[in-house]
């Protein structure tokens, strides 16, 4: 079992008003992947389940994330073309590991907040679960509306 032993970043983030919140790591996507990170790692510690593999998905987009988005600016700085190869595969990649690090964290943060409900079970929950999921794909908006009602009330 893991213990809640979160580093100062995640801790900014998550005492973070929304609204700075929302001003930080809303208006530019690769900060939104910081954010994302942060709040699942919290998330996860919080409802007692193994990072490993959320940890591991979150690093590679991250990493990839901002290595794109720099690459695609220098490729348009220097007027390089991308290699054709690259242009339906890493769109593709970052997309999946998006959705599965939605997944991961939609999950854990609906079973956290229903962790004294022990009936709350199951298909009950498919609709918090996609509602949740949803949520977190828009995410300037995203940013703001959890960080107020479900990351502060915690």
């Amino acid at each position: 079992m893991n213990t809640l032993n979160t580093n100062r970043l995640t801790n900014w983030i998550v005492n973070l008003s929304p609204t700075k919140t929302f001003w930080i790591f809303g208006l530019f996507f690769p900060f939104y992947t910081i954010w994302l990170r942060q709040v699942g790692l919290y998330t996860i510690l919080k409802n007692k389940k193994d990072i490993r593999l959320f940890n591991f998905l979150s690093t590679f987009l991250l990493l990839s994330v901002f290595s794109l988005f720099s690459i695609g600016y220098g490729h348009q700085y220097l007027d390089k073309s991308i290699l054709d190869w690259t242009i339906p595969i890493v769109p593709i990649l970052i997309i999946l590991t998006w959705f599965i690090c939605n997944g991961i964290i939609s999950k854990n943060m609906v079973d956290y907040e229903n962790i004294d409900n022990e009936y709350f079970y199951g298909f009950r929950k498919t609709k918090r679960y996609l509602s949740r999921f949803f949520q977190l794909f828009y995410f300037p908006i995203s940013i703001y509306w959890i960080q107020k009602y479900y990351i502060l009330r915690q």
